[in-house]
């Protein structure tokens, strides 16, 4: 009720008032002033459009949420394997970090997905460009059951496995679980797995389940009431302050300031025009809707993700433009800065 109250009202609803100057002691109110988003909003909501936010908050908060999708009891129902047929998988290079792949096709969407997965020594697992489970303790597996993971037709798993000393290694099982039966999927020789620049390789085989000095790893610990394990995608208030968000307006930790400069700086126009950190994450970002399914005009999808309205005419003839001379994940990159670097995406009127 309060928020349809506030979403309503006549003062959230009214357009914005454009002031020459500062409002003083003489200021009626007429509507919100616009006003610069923050460093933080700015980044959380160009990871949203973009499925670019960091894979850990260096806040130790615990923001895991409970499978609403899976009740309790259909969690203890589902199919689990009686056996582990997943390897323990590793590149043959001595790399601590190190990414892992499956693709595979589905011929019908699953109605649910089992996972059981665990890595020594931590891991982050994504699947269809959706972040699905995140550990770093080995003897704690990750067991959930979820919905919605997997598509009919292509599908891929993706894995950030890291590994801080000692034994190394990552396995998984999905069991996906639908009218016919059970497809089972684990980790093998037909999983890739590369180090950081260099081709994707057939995963080395590091030991089969069972085997010390993992034993059975993935026995471990019951599932608790449809806990995923999986968490919201971290927002840019649980990271460390980088050089981008500084340069935006972000105070240190240690700073207390009651309010932030909402001038543009030459350093933050800079950082916007051609920055390291913003050009590094609208590379990924670029990346990731290269493999999601949006519409067939992915200018107006941005259009109506990051500002909430469909290109004019005039906007819909450049950004047609950009992509066409650059029909690549270069002219997506182009599209996105094109965006974001819009007032109306920048400012909240």
């Amino acid at each position: 009720n309060f928020i349809r109250f506030v979403m309503t009202s006549h003062a959230y609803r009214a357009r914005s008032d454009l002031l020459s100057e500062e409002p003083g002691t003489d200021y009626v109110y007429n509507g919100p002033l616009p006003k610069r988003m923050s460093a933080e909003q700015l980044m959380d909501s160009i990871w949203q459009v973009t499925a670019s936010n960091p894979r850990n908050a260096n806040a130790k908060v615990d923001r895991s949420r409970t499978n609403k999708k899976a009740a309790p009891s259909e969690v203890q129902k589902f199919p689990w394997p009686d056996s582990i047929t997943a390897k323990w998988i590793w590149t043959t290079e001595q790399a601590s970090k190190i990414n892992l792949r499956k693709e595979f096709i589905l011929t019908e969407k699953p109605a649910a997905t089992g996972i059981l997965a665990t890595c020594d020594n931590a891991f982050t697992l994504t699947i269809n460009g959706r972040l699905v489970a995140h550990s770093t303790i080995w003897q704690k597996p990750v067991k959930m059951v979820q919905r919605d993971l997997f598509k009919a037709g292509k599908n891929i798993i993706e894995v950030e496995a890291e590994m801080f000393g000692g034994s190394k290694g990552f396995i998984a099982q999905l069991v996906m679980q639908n009218e016919k039966g059970v497809e089972v999927i684990g980790t093998g020789p037909d999983w890739e797995a590369k180090v950081a620049d260099q081709a994707w390789a057939p995963a080395h085989i590091e030991k089969d389940y069972g085997q010390a000095p993992w034993g059975k790893a993935l026995h471990n610990g019951d599932i608790q009431d449809g806990k995923t394990g999986a968490e919201p995608p971290v927002r840019a208030s649980l990271v460390a302050n980088d050089f981008l968000m500084r340069s935006l307006g972000r105070p240190h930790r240690d700073q207390v300031v009651t309010s932030r400069p909402s001038s543009l700086t030459t350093l933050q126009a800079i950082d916007l025009a051609n920055g390291e950190i913003l050009s590094n994450t609208l590379r990924k970002g670029a990346k990731n809707l290269s493999r999601t399914e949006v519409s067939d005009d992915i200018s107006v999808w941005l259009y109506l993700h990051a500002l909430g309205r469909t290109p004019t005419k005039d906007e819909r003839k450049t950004l047609l433009a950009v992509s066409q001379n650059s029909p690549n994940l270069q002219g997506l990159e182009d599209l996105l800065w094109m965006v974001f670097m819009q007032p109306d995406f920048q400012i909240i009127r």
